[in-house]
């Protein structure tokens, strides 16, 4: 069981010490209110509990996760009880810890979750076979519904397992969206079935392969993909965290994976349009003319709305580079048939089209903020804002959905500093905990319209130089920790200083799940 790897089973000896507030103090992301009592429950016996059926998915982690047994009980006998309250906010939750038993109260089974990822970071990690938690009364609700993190897979795949692990880590930070990068133009990570050239050419790199060698992984055949049953297992894996995967399929640029291995549907012979892309390739871009593109494009959705339960199917829709399609006759005709003016109006086009399709299958389009260059999309489309913190009011009160992941503060492939010896990329500077944690996604500008329409803030784990997982892990963490408390609290309960305070313990906590962490400095 993957859940086990994670679960809080530290290796030094039980302590009867009764606890103060350290652990109480140290959440992150920080609760709205916490009011603190004296004492601790402790208990080194099976835990008795009490639920409902929308606590199913919180305490069945934490039977995975806490030091003791979990057993359901008659609500007379239960020292843990899930009640619930409907007059809490969405995702809200009081926990209250008492020397005598803890009671756990929440509208809906986020909620509960919440509440469950709270009272795991209460507890004291010294005791190896023994629950022992503060005293503490929290009440809880985040400041957005949406809290992501987006990894890409593409540029260098990581394994099943990888996946699963960090949706562990999302959830024990109250992460509720994985953004899944799953096709780019060095790689196409997902098994369709209609199309298994996608996987037997596509997911691959090599000398001898349709995709040359990139990043460092040399002239041997480098790469991999997800079956349809490890995408049923991610999937799963995270509906029981209640985490909803959004899967990207990336178009019309980033697409070289995809061309390579279906020409005969996706190139125009007679194209002789000159461009290049921002990673410099020059033959990236589907074209938006050609009958075979949509063919491909609905085959592809079809499986993967089959394969994704969620509301949002990301579409990419960035770096289309300037010059694409221009020397196209398919487009030229196109452009005439439409009285289209601009290359934009041609991705628009493409873009409105898988928007319908989409719809009609039940799903919400997002893309990168690129997607409403051609003003062809309804605002039902979210749009992750990156380019700036200004765009994302700018797309807000235009009408767009918003998901605010601005660059310099939370892409976190970028370097933590200027030391040579960090990885990391520099073209939106450098990114180190303090600034990190400054990020402040909305603007003064966000009018009441904009903000019912600013859903919320994800970090972002591009993978050029993130070979293995226990780099993954160096360049998330502490960082992840920062976005999750811009992600759920509220602007003015923000500390850095506070927030710095919290930061040992919450390393003691990484080290004890065994997670790659870069090393804390001196503030």
């Amino acid at each position: 069981n993957s859940t086990d790897q994670w679960a809080l089973n530290p290796t030094s000896s039980d302590t009867e010490a009764d606890h103060s507030t350290q652990n109480s103090n140290g959440i992150v992301p920080r609760p709205s209110h916490t009011e603190h009592g004296r004492g601790s429950f402790s208990s080194d016996q099976p835990l008795n509990y009490h639920g409902c059926p929308q606590s199913v998915a919180a305490s069945t982690w934490l039977s995975h996760m806490l030091p003791v047994e979990l057993h359901q009980s008659d609500i007379d006998k239960a020292a843990l009880r899930f009640s619930i309250d409907t007059r809490l906010a969405q995702e809200a939750y009081r926990l209250q810890v008492e020397k005598d038993g803890i009671a756990i109260t929440a509208a809906d089974a986020a909620g509960f979750f919440n509440a469950a990822a709270s009272l795991l970071q209460l507890s004291d990690l010294s005791c190896s076979a023994r629950i022992q938690l503060p005293c503490v009364v929290i009440e809880d609700q985040p400041r957005f519904n949406f809290r992501g993190l987006m990894l890409d897979c593409a540029r260098h795949f990581h394994e099943k397992e990888t996946v699963l692990k960090t949706l562990d880590l999302m959830a024990q930070y109250k992460f509720n969206h994985f953004h899944w990068h799953l096709t780019d133009d060095e790689g196409w990570r997902i098994e369709i079935a209609a199309f298994p050239q996608l996987t037997e050419r596509g997911a691959w790199r090599g000398e001898g392969e349709v995709l040359v060698p990139q990043f460092g992984t040399g002239p041997g055949r480098y790469g991999g993909f997800y079956s349809r049953q490890d995408i049923q297992d991610v999937v799963d894996y995270a509906a029981a965290r209640q985490i909803q995967v959004i899967p990207e399929i990336d178009i019309p640029g980033h697409s070289r994976a995809a061309i390579k291995s279906c020409p005969e549907l996706l190139v125009e012979k007679a194209d002789s349009s000159q461009y290049c892309g921002a990673q410099l390739y020059t033959d990236n871009v589907l074209n938006p003319a050609l009958p075979g593109t949509y063919q491909f494009l609905h085959t592809v959705l079809d499986e993967i709305c089959d394969m994704f339960p969620g509301r949002y199917v990301h579409l990419g829709a960035d770096e289309v580079p300037e010059g694409v399609w221009e020397q196209s006759p398919a487009c030229r005709e196109f452009m005439v048939e439409h009285s289209y003016q601009s290359a934009h109006e041609l991705q628009g086009h493409l873009l409105r089209d898988l928007q319908a399709y989409l719809a009609a299958r039940g799903k919400q389009l997002m893309g990168w903020e690129e997607a409403v260059l051609g003003d062809k999309l309804d605002h039902t489309a979210v749009v992750d804002a990156w380019s700036g913190i200004a765009v994302g009011s700018e797309l807000a009160n235009a009408g767009y959905g918003v998901v605010a992941c601005a660059a310099p503060f939370a892409y976190l492939d970028l370097a933590w500093d200027d030391n040579a010896f960090e990885s990391g990329y520099y073209w939106a500077g450098t990114c180190d905990l303090p600034t990190c944690y400054g990020y402040e996604p909305t603007t003064p500008e966000l009018t009441a319209e904009g903000a019912y329409r600013f859903v919320g803030v994800q970090a972002v784990l591009w993978s050029e130089l993130v070979p293995s997982p226990e780099q993954l892990q160096y360049m998330l963490f502490p960082r992840l920790l920062a976005m999750a408390e811009t992600a759920w609290t509220s602007p003015v309960d923000k500390d850095w200083g506070d927030f710095y305070r919290r930061m040992p313990g919450q390393m003691a906590r990484l080290d004890r799940l065994g997670v790659n962490h870069r090393p804390l400095e001196e503030a």
